[in-house]
């Protein structure tokens, strides 16, 4: 005998597993005495970072770390972690110099990236 579907979603509620152990932190949180001054700080900054699409910027800023990253760490045959910090560097326009590329295409990703990271960064800066 099969199951209609109302039935066996009626089912599935009534087996639901319990909360994950983050929303039990969370709601443990909520009732905390430290919550309200937290939400009082944290509020006003989420609804500027919404408004002015601050989290747009720095979802594309991260985005571009993670793609040069990956790239130049094996164009020019680095570690990811110093291509992250090559990234960084470069993105923010400070350029240390202690790591550089080497290679025609490792030189060209360096142009976009900093280029791109100029405008981000100024869009980031603006909207502040």
């Amino acid at each position: 005998m099969r199951k209609s579907k109302k039935t066996y979603l009626r089912s599935l509620r009534a087996e639901r597993m319990p909360p994950h152990h983050h929303q039990r932190d969370a709601k443990a949180f909520r009732f905390s005495p430290i919550s309200p001054i937290v939400r009082r700080f944290f509020d006003p900054v989420w609804t500027v970072i919404k408004r002015e699409n601050i989290d747009r910027i720095v979802f594309i800023l991260a985005i571009l770390i993670a793609i040069s990253c990956v790239v130049i760490s094996s164009v020019e045959s680095i570690s990811l972690v110093d291509s992250f910090w090559w990234s960084m560097v470069t993105l923010t326009t400070v350029g240390y110099g202690d790591i550089a590329p080497t290679t025609g295409i490792g030189r060209l990703i360096a142009v976009v990236n900093m280029f791109v990271g100029i405008g981000l960064l100024a869009a980031l800066s603006a909207t502040l």
